[in-house]
Order: C-alpha cells, then sequence, then structure tokens
C-alpha cells in the first residue's frame, strides 16, 4: 500500500486516507467492493457527481429544476441514471441523453426519466425526491 498518489503531476501524501466515492469492506491488508455512492455516476472511468448532472439540466431554459441520483445494479457493473426534471415541456429520454453526452461523455448510459409539474423543496432550500 502507498502512502502516495499521483495527482496533476505531482506525488501527494495521503497520510493513510484516500477519499473515493466507493464503499469497501476491508480485510486485513486487502479490499472487497461492495457499494458505490449514489451521487456518483461512473462513465468510461471518469466519475460525474449527480450535483454536476444537476446544474448542466438546470441550464437549459425549460428545466426550472432537476433531480438526480444513480441506481446501482447487484454487480456495480451497470448504472441508471434516474432523472427527474421540472419543466412544462415534454422532454423525451433521447433529448436528456443527448444533452448530457454533451458536457459529459458520448457513451451510452441508462436513463429513467421523469417530468413532473414540481419538485418540492424543503424549508432549507433542499429538492424533496418524489415517491
Amino acid at each position: 500500500m502507498s502512502n502516495y498518489i499521483y495527482e496533476n503531476n505531482l506525488f501527494k501524501a495521503t497520510d493513510g486516507r484516500l477519499e473515493t466515492f466507493d464503499y469497501v469492506e476491508l480485510h486485513k491488508h486487502k479490499f472487497k467492493l461492495v457499494g458505490r455512492s449514489s451521487q456518483i455516476l461512473k462513465l468510461a472511468g471518469k466519475r460525474y457527481s449527480t450535483l454536476q448532472i444537476e446544474q448542466i439540466l438546470e441550464g437549459i431554459d425549460e428545466i426550472q429544476k432537476a433531480l438526480v441520483f444513480v441506481k446501482h445494479s447487484d454487480s456495480l457493473r451497470s448504472e441508471i441514471l434516474k432523472v427527474t426534471i421540472q419543466s412544462d415541456k415534454i422532454f423525451s429520454k433521447k433529448e436528456i441523453q443527448n444533452i448530457l453526452k454533451k458536457h459529459l461523455s458520448n457513451l451510452k448510459f441508462e436513463l429513467d426519466l421523469k417530468i413532473v409539474k414540481e419538485i418540492k423543496t424543503s424549508s432549507s432550500g433542499k429538492k424533496l425526491a418524489i415517491q
């Protein structure tokens, strides 16, 4: 196990800690991948935050709010991007995929899309998932 990582053309000390968006089980000096954060989409080795994806969608004039989650399969090999948008315009899955491909990656990814009249927010402004 290394105490250094190579990032931005520099070696950086990790002090024995490294932040990832994966959940692992530690077994002596080995680990087993058991899950991934529901706030990270991984495409072709790159990781994209759901907040980043929400900002891209909310940058579209006809979209007032966006709420994004990532649903992982049991094997962690496939991920579904669950997108809810608040809009008066009806968007197709293909339109949303094309918007995201333009900003993120030109790779295929599965999308579950809901269009609603309102995404409710808490008193602190946090978007609430629709049940």
